[in-house]
């Protein structure tokens, strides 16, 4: 793995905390989830 696929991945696992308070009620199906 290259150390820049490390960062990626943190900044993945954490997405759901930047979401915008207005979306923390929408259902998980109804977004688009980062990722590979």
């Amino acid at each position: 793995m290259a150390p820049s696929e490390g960062k990626q991945d943190l900044r993945f696992a954490d997405w759901m905390a930047s979401l915008p308070e207005h979306m923390h009620n929408t259902p998980l199906t109804n977004l688009a989830i980062p990722g590979e």
